[in-house]
């Protein structure tokens, strides 16, 4: 882990984030020169089913080329 990077306060945002239902779960990955420094997971791939989010999950994406776009 470089020196200076704490990954516990966004650890921290994303699970209370997944506590009081703002998201559902994530993936995490902070990168810097090219490697991963932090890598997690956080919260349910599939909440009913109680199946909790995987490394490795799939995300299905649609409708965001405008907020794509406006960000850019």
């Amino acid at each position: 882990m470089p020196p200076g990077f704490d990954p516990v306060p966004l650890q921290q945002v994303i699970d209370e984030a997944v506590v009081r239902q703002q998201i559902v779960g994530c993936v995490i990955c902070v990168s810097q020169h090219g490697g991963p420094m932090h890598f997690a997971t956080a919260g349910f791939a599939d909440r009913e089913a109680g199946q909790a989010m995987m490394p490795d999950a799939v995300f299905r994406l649609a409708s965001l080329t405008k907020a794509v776009v406006c960000v850019a």
